[in-house]
């Protein structure tokens, strides 16, 4: 993992890495974006879960689109995100 990107083996049955963003393909969760990514980020629409701690410490983070789709977001995803505007 770098802090721009989470890679995951292609052949891996339970995650996959979308735009460098870990995801949980099996309970459709993003479960870790990279603290080095900048600007704006838009959700998949398949995630149902923002798991705990996702986001934390994302500090070049400006924004995030949440789609609908999202049902739960856990304790401190969006925690030490200090440039985070909406």
């Amino acid at each position: 993992m770098s802090e721009f990107a989470i890679d995951v083996d292609l052949k891996n049955p339970n995650y996959e890495s979308i735009d460098g963003v870990l995801i949980d393909k099996v309970n459709n969760t993003l479960v870790q974006f990279p603290a080095g990514k900048n600007g704006a980020y838009t959700i998949p629409s398949f995630i149902k879960t923002i798991r705990t701690c996702a986001f934390q410490g994302c500090d070049k983070l400006e924004s995030v689109s949440i789609p609908d789709n999202v049902t739960s977001i856990k304790d401190n995803a969006f925690q030490h995100c200090k440039n985070l505007k909406q």
